[in-house]
């Protein structure tokens, strides 16, 4: 059994696959939005908000691979020498409010995204 794809879908996800495996996240909103994840008249919006930041640096996690055991260790490990002598719980408190200072603290979709993050890592 097959699928017919539109052949733009195909190309960019082609793109979105080859921008995530060169490290070009910088290049995510475009990608989001020709795969039609993000609306048109939201581009400029998502570039200038820092509204993906949190799915950018997520993504950027995963693709270093290891799994989901990994990734958190990676993560917990840059906060602890980031933030020497504190906590778990301390630290999961310093990774939500740099998250939510990153991309403003009253954009819903950025407290969302930072949650979601948090909440997989802790």
């Amino acid at each position: 059994m097959t699928l017919d794809i539109d052949p733009n879908l195909q190309y960019s996800l082609l793109e979105y696959v080859a921008h995530l495996t060169a490290d070009d996240y910088d290049r995510l909103p475009e990608d989001l939005t020709k795969l039609g994840f993000l609306a048109p008249d939201k581009l400029e919006f998502a570039r200038r908000s820092g509204v993906l930041e949190p799915l950018k640096y997520f993504l950027k996690q995963v693709g270093q691979g290891g799994g989901a055991q990994r990734f958190r260790e990676r993560i917990m490990s840059e906060y602890r020498e980031k933030y020497p002598g504190m906590s778990d719980e301390e630290l999961r408190l310093a990774m939500r409010s740099e998250m939510q200072v990153s991309v403003g603290q009253d954009l819903t979709l950025s407290k969302i995204a930072s949650s979601a993050v948090i909440s997989f890592v802790c």
